[in-house]
């Protein structure tokens, strides 16, 4: 199940909740007009069983490349525009859930992400 169907099954305030953001900052995320980060998929990742990230980055990525938001040269963070272009060059080899999990296992343990208790 990738963001929009959690959307649609839970509902944006229940997500938004989850990301720690509002549902207006959602509503961007999910439209690709934000990039969503690690965190934010870590943190998805962590709340909803059978949570499809590959799904999300998928449809996401796609979509800020169509409309000329990609910003995979100017980062600060790791964002769906990464992940996209990491999966679409090297696909499920690319292994990106797993990393996914650890860099956000890390980042927690650090105090670091959205998905910290």
């Amino acid at each position: 199940m990738d963001l929009h169907a959690l959307t649609l099954k839970h509902g944006n305030k229940v997500i938004a909740g989850v990301l720690g953001t509002t549902v207006r900052n959602l509503i961007d995320l999910r439209r690709g007009r934000t990039p969503l980060l690690i965190d934010d998929l870590f943190a998805l990742d962590r709340a909803f069983d059978g949570f499809d990230m590959l799904g999300t980055i998928e449809r996401i990525g796609q979509r800020r490349i169509d409309n000329g938001r990609s910003n995979v040269v100017e980062r600060t963070a790791i964002t769906v525009d990464d992940l996209y272009l990491l999966h679409t060059r090297w696909g499920e080899a690319a292994g990106i859930p797993g990393w996914v999990r650890a860099i956000g296992e890390v980042r927690q343990v650090a105090g670091r992400s959205r998905g910290s208790p």
